[in-house]
């Protein structure tokens, strides 16, 4: 199923590039501050699950 079948907007088909490490550390700090992560990350722990998923989006949660 395409979002032309169910007429959606392109919004809804918009795919996350990496992210560099600057806002890996900044999705990091928005997810704690708005209650989806437990805790805050230190910043060689930012480092190490940066390098685990290279900026990917969807391979850090499943690294989770």
């Amino acid at each position: 199923m395409t979002p032309e079948m169910v007429d959606w907007f392109n919004g809804y088909s918009y795919r996350i590039p990496n992210l560099t490490l600057n806002e890996f550390r900044d999705m990091l700090i928005y997810k704690t501050f708005s209650g989806f992560n437990d805790h805050f990350y230190k910043n060689w722990e930012v480092e190490s699950l940066y390098m685990e998923c290279q900026g990917n989006y969807t391979m850090y949660h499943h690294t989770e």
